[in-house]
């Protein structure tokens, strides 16, 4: 599946770094019957405002503002996050 749905979530992103206002948050997950760390689901949303809303989401180890900064790189709007 990565192999089809890839090409959508690179378009998708770039889309997103389009918009001016974006929102960001974290959540942790264990998975089941697992004995590794907690890990993290991030959602990157556009603003209520966008004519094309888009939800991403993206799986890491950490929540730290490296993430976020991983995620968007060169980005040069406003990043809400709690």
């Amino acid at each position: 599946s990565q192999y089809y749905f890839e090409p959508i979530y690179d378009l998708l992103h770039e889309k997103l770094l389009e918009q001016p206002v974006l929102h960001a948050d974290e959540t942790s997950y264990r998975v089941l019957e697992s004995d590794s760390q907690l890990t993290y689901y991030w959602t990157f949303l556009s603003g209520k405002h966008e004519e094309q809303g888009i939800t991403l989401y993206h799986h890491d180890k950490g929540r730290s503002g490296l993430v976020v900064k991983e995620f968007l790189g060169d980005y040069t709007g406003y990043v809400h996050c709690d």
